[in-house]
């Protein structure tokens, strides 16, 4: 079941300390869970494929987290 899209300008909304939702760049209102607790983690094809995607990246510089 798809969730309504965020009235939030701001396209990564944090959901805790070190997970977030992205919203797509694409403007098709989806959007990715991210999660740099441990082992990075999004739910976007580019990770699937690749194991690293732009939206980890974003979130790690949003929280100052070093290694981006």
């Amino acid at each position: 079941m798809r969730e309504p899209p965020h009235i939030n300008i701001d396209p990564i909304v944090m959901t805790g300390t070190f997970t977030a939702r992205v919203i797509s760049s694409k403007g098709d209102e989806k959007f990715y869970d991210v999660d740099v607790t441990g082992p990075d983690f999004c739910t976007c094809p580019g990770f699937e494929f690749r194991g690293n995607c732009r939206h980890i990246k974003e979130v790690r510089q949003k929280l100052g987290i070093d290694g981006v």
